[in-house]
């Protein structure tokens, strides 16, 4: 029988005490070179009020290290019932900010002013235009060890404010969150129709950063994770239109108004 050299490597590894985190540090976007970055994605299952793991695994809460948060847009001209979906949208931004050159079909030089991006725009009183965050996630996996690349969870519309809400408090102690640990769970809300939905809801599960050793060692705890961050940023906001696919139901479904289930 062949040896399975996956599992014995691992098996060394947990020998060896090095965590992927820490592996982590010896992969670089240099060493990504030549390979199209596709991370794992977590998704919301609403009507079970759980989160669909990359494994396919559904989980009611998981914790990690938050290591970017991005706003991202999308427009699609069919709508879903159109489309059937599971199509990259004719305009995106990878950053909020302004569409993609690579955009088939760019509605507006800047998505601030674009008729896709207002209210009402949908025919409804949602946007035509899809308005997400992607959070970007060091998964937890065991006795505080980490993955050593990030995972994704799509975060729909009417889960942002939780983001910014999570975001503004830990800035209040003046942390950031790639600064600790998080615990991502999920709770019922619904909107002004009634629709029952699944809410992201985020609390603090413990501090990265050891305040007992001093000044100095907690600067360079800080200085090493956000030297990491900075590192796999190109490979987190490297964006194509197909990255969109599976990002939730297009909004000619439902709309980007925080009144409307997300999904």
């Amino acid at each position: 029988m062949a040896k399975n050299t996956d599992t014995t490597d691992l098996a060394v590894m947990d020998d060896m005490d090095i965590t992927p985190a820490e592996m982590a540090d010896w992969l670089g976007p240099q060493e990504m070179d030549g390979v199209e970055y596709v991370p794992d994605l977590i998704t919301i299952a609403h009507q079970n009020q759980a989160f669909q793991m990359p494994d396919g695994d559904m989980v009611k809460s998981f914790k990690g290290q938050i290591i970017d948060i991005v706003n991202v847009n999308a427009w699609w001209k069919e709508t879903f019932d159109d489309s059937g979906g599971g199509t990259p949208p004719q305009c995106f931004s990878p950053d909020g900010i302004q569409p993609s050159p690579s955009s088939e079909d760019k509605q507006s030089q800047f998505c601030r002013n674009c008729p896709q991006n207002q209210f009402g725009s949908d025919g409804g009183r949602g946007k035509a235009c899809k308005n997400m965050k992607r959070v970007h996630v060091f998964l937890e996996i065991e006795d505080g060890k980490s993955e050593a690349l990030p995972t994704r969870l799509v975060v729909p519309p009417t889960s942002m404010q939780a983001i910014n809400q999570y975001a503004s408090r830990l800035a209040k102690k003046v942390l950031a969150p790639f600064f600790v640990i998080t615990k991502f769970s999920l709770k019922e809300a619904k909107n002004k129709s009634g629709i029952k939905y699944s809410a992201l809801d985020l609390q603090m599960d413990r501090l990265l950063l050891d305040f007992s050793k001093g000044k100095e060692a907690v600067q360079s705890q800080a200085n090493a994770i956000k030297r990491k961050r900075d590192e796999l940023l190109p490979l987190m906001r490297d964006t194509l239109p197909a990255d969109f696919q599976d990002m939730g139901t297009p909004v000619g479904a439902t709309g980007s108004n925080p009144d409307d289930p997300p999904f």
